[in-house]
C-alpha cells in the first residue's frame, strides 16, 4: 500500500531526527535551516515538500535530491 505524501515526509522527518540525533522538531529545523513553523506545517500538510525543502534536506544532508524526491513519493 502507497503511503500518502504526509505520511512519507513524516517518515524522512522522523528517520533525520534519529539519524541525527536530533531531540526535537525545532532542533530538525535549525539543522535544516528552516523556521520551526514550517517543520510542523510540513508535519501537519499544511506547507507543500518545495524545491527550498528538498534542498534543505539535501544540503544537511547530502542525501541526493532524486533520493529525497523518491523517499517522499
Amino acid at each position: 500500500m502507497k503511503r500518502s505524501p504526509v505520511e512519507a515526509i513524516n517518515l524522512l522527518l522522523d528517520d533525520l531526527l534519529t539519524e541525527y540525533n536530533l531531540a526535537s522538531d525545532t532542533a530538525l529545523a535549525r539543522f535544516l535551516e528552516l523556521s520551526p513553523s514550517i517543520v510542523c506545517r510540513l508535519r501537519a500538510g499544511d506547507y507543500p515538500v518545495s524545491p527550498r525543502v528538498i534542498l534543505a534536506i539535501h544540503e544537511a544532508t547530502d542525501i541526493s535530491v532524486q533520493d529525497i524526491r523518491t523517499l517522499i513519493a
